[in-house]
């Protein structure tokens, strides 16, 4: 072998070895860290403990879930549309993968469906890690937060359950990433690369819409801002970025849009409704009408209580008067009113439109009455935290632990605190900094962009959910990201004193 070609070999070797670093760096930095490897390890022993002695109670929304894995396993896809409209179809798929794979090997497919769920909060877990490494917090923090994620009673709860809010953390976290990668691409003025992050960014909303139907909200809110990035282009003459953006916001809005729409004829060719899912109008109309019946302080009050918990409710006022902000009573006026409008004998896109239409017309009697409500309603995806979620039956010792008052309520307020005070700090460094986030990407903004992110995913899914009733279990779908804003802040606060 001549020398050159031995040196091409060697220089190949070299490459390559410099690649596998390169991806296993991460890997190898974890190793070296017991504090952050222990905070990995030791949720992991205790799911494998939960994955053996816990059992999935099928009550509720999990016998629909139940019912819909087992159609889809036994019917197939156009079955499903035939019988719909039905819950997105996201997680149903899921739990027809895990039944098909019992079925192979002749065991439960509630012990498949854990497993891959453990794998989805392993995977939260990593993912969460790259994230506070990408906004360069301190390792101890990094290792303190992922192993409270790792024991999360409420987090923890949903890998062992048959919900589907498993399923969103993961996507939630990878569309933070995606989001960021997009505006570098724009704002270095990269076609190729917009193009690319234009199609994974709605590949990620899309899966997130295929997982929650309301993310076509949180889709429409997350577009202002990439629209403000050109605006602000257009304003400093860059030509080249404002056509860069305007090609980012043409390839997403059409891709998404036009899947979206492909979904919805699937159901109205199927089944009458163009539509994503069988719920929506009448909870929406539910729940107005419940905000907008005539209110005094002895029904104002109820319903802030309400908002840290039923339980507190409970603590401090009537039944009657805490049943009142329960979701028994906005769906109550939701069904009565879907059944009103259906005797009217409507095809059901007309009837959806009359319920719409029924619920902006009764918002509109008292607006600040209808906003004040929303905001009462967004509190609650603060309180996340919770032992007492249900849907799983745990061992004796653990349900003793978990029902132990001072440990619930703790947790659940301690959390409720981190969570606002975190989110409510990192938004004003971000205001104050927010010049920084238009002008071209440098490392010195890249946490700020990445905190920006965030917290506009956080606020999208609030106040998308503020127009309707939200239950603990719905608000889990960011409690990773509020983990890691806990995370950023104290980093802030321990390093400087204050946030800057």
């Amino acid at each position: 072998m001549s020398a050159n070609s031995a040196n091409r070999r060697a220089n190949h070797f070299n490459v390559n070895d410099r690649h596998s670093k390169s991806f296993l760096s991460p890997l190898s930095r974890l190793a070296e860290e017991p504090g952050l490897l222990a905070a990995f390890l030791l949720p992991l022993v205790y799911w494998i403990y939960l994955a053996v002695y816990t059992r999935m109670d099928i009550v509720h929304d999990a016998v629909a879930y139940e019912w819909l894995g087992k159609f889809i396993y036994k019917e197939g896809w156009i079955a499903f549309f035939k019988n719909g409209p039905n819950r997105e179809p996201l997680y149903p798929a899921l739990v027809a993968l895990s039944m098909r794979l019992a079925d192979l090997w002749q065991v439960d497919y509630q012990s498949i469906q854990k497993i891959i769920q453990i794998f989805i909060l392993g995977l939260t877990q990593w993912l969460s890690y790259r994230l506070m490494q990408s906004l360069k917090i301190h390792k101890t923090v990094m290792a303190v937060v992922l192993l409270y994620l790792g024991l999360s009673p409420a987090i923890v709860n949903s890998a062992f359950s048959l919900y589907s809010e498993i399923i969103t953390y993961p996507l939630m976290l990878s569309l933070i990433f995606v989001a960021f990668y997009a505006w570098k691409s724009i704002r270095d003025d990269k076609p190729n690369q917009v193009i690319l992050w234009s199609a994974a960014f709605t590949v990620n909303f899309l899966l997130l819409t295929a997982a929650k139907a309301i993310f076509t909200a949180v889709f429409i809110l997350f577009l202002p801002l990439f629209i403000l990035l050109g605006i602000h282009a257009l304003r400093h003459q860059k030509r080249t970025i404002v056509l860069c953006t305007a090609l980012f916001l043409f390839f997403t809005v059409s891709l998404y849009h036009i899947s979206v729409a492909e979904y919805k004829f699937l159901n109205w060719k199927y089944n009458g409704h163009f539509v994503i899912t069988d719920r929506g109008y009448w909870a929406l109309y539910g729940n107005t009408e419940r905000r907008m019946q005539p209110m005094n302080p002895r029904r104002v009050l109820p319903s802030l209580a309400y908002a840290a918990g039923e339980g507190v409710c409970h603590s401090l006022f009537k039944e009657e008067e805490c049943l009142f902000w329960s979701y028994q009573t906005s769906d109550m006026y939701g069904t009565a009113k879907q059944h009103e409008v259906e005797a009217q004998r409507l095809p059901p896109d007309k009837a959806n439109a009359v319920l719409l239409s029924l619920a902006k017309k009764k918002a509109m009697e008292n607006p600040l009455q209808y906003v004040f409500f929303m905001g009462v309603e967004s509190l609650k995806m603060f309180f996340w935290e919770s032992t007492k979620i249900g849907f799983v039956t745990y061992p004796g010792q653990l349900k003793k632990i978990f029902d132990f008052t001072l440990l619930k309520n703790g947790l659940r307020f301690g959390l409720f605190l981190l969570s606002l005070s975190s989110f409510l700090l990192t938004w004003t460094l971000v205001i104050k900094n927010r010049r920084k986030i238009f002008n071209a990407y440098t490392s010195q903004n890249e946490e700020l962009l990445f905190c920006f992110f965030i917290l506009v995913s956080i606020s999208a899914f609030v106040l998308a959910y503020s127009f309707f009733f939200v239950l603990t279990r719905y608000a889990l779908p960011v409690a990773p990201l509020f983990l890691i804003l806990i995370a950023y802040t104290l980093n802030k606060l321990s390093a400087r004193g204050h946030l800057s």
